[in-house]
């Protein structure tokens, strides 16, 4: 089954032209009998029906019509992983967290905007050392895509799962680090 960004993506090669309806129930059936998960735009080019040059256009087309919606996203999927560490290292619980969050949707929509570590020091559940771990940490857990270094966390994958690059469609195996995240309190 295609990923959001995938959709997007068959459906601008099919609207440019780039690869028939039927081209593109081959390439998703290649990529269902894959043992491997393939990005369909990858496997587009594997076939033969879309030339490097047409997926690099499609793929900065598919780049400017989610920008918008990925800022935001990213910003949000950032708190998530700031919480779930948070959680993981025993600095607050899942109650504390998910009460920071709605705090910090709150201030948003008046129009003040804080990071999540902000609020959860402010609430007194963080202290900044706290804060300057989980931030260390979640450095540790980013891995980027061998062809054009887009980065990611490790936090929001599956360990040792082939995921496609949302950039430039390359496969990328997530490390196994999510094994080695202490739980212990400092």
């Amino acid at each position: 089954m295609p990923t959001h960004p995938e959709k997007l993506f068959c459906r601008i090669a099919v609207d440019r032209g780039y690869i028939t309806a039927a081209e593109l129930d081959r390439c998703l059936e290649f990529q269902r009998q894959s043992r491997i998960r393939k990005h369909v735009g990858s496997i587009m080019k594997i076939l033969g029906f879309v030339t490097p040059v047409q997926f690099q256009e499609i793929m900065a087309l598919q780049k400017r019509l989610t920008f918008e919606e990925s800022t935001g996203a990213e910003k949000r999927k950032h708190d998530r992983t700031f919480g779930f560490l948070c959680i993981k290292r025993g600095f607050m619980t899942e109650e504390q967290v998910i009460e920071c969050v709605r705090e910090q949707a709150h201030c948003e929509r008046v129009g003040l905007y804080f990071k999540l570590g902000e609020i959860c020091v402010n609430k007194g559940y963080l202290t900044g050392a706290n804060v300057d771990d989980v931030l260390e940490l979640q450095k540790r857990l980013v891995f980027e895509c061998p062809e054009c270094r887009a980065r990611y966390n490790a936090v929001n994958y599956e360990p040792r799962a082939i995921v496609a690059c949302t950039e430039c469609g390359a496969d990328i195996e997530v490390p196994g680090v999510l094994d080695t995240i202490s739980s212990r309190k400092p």
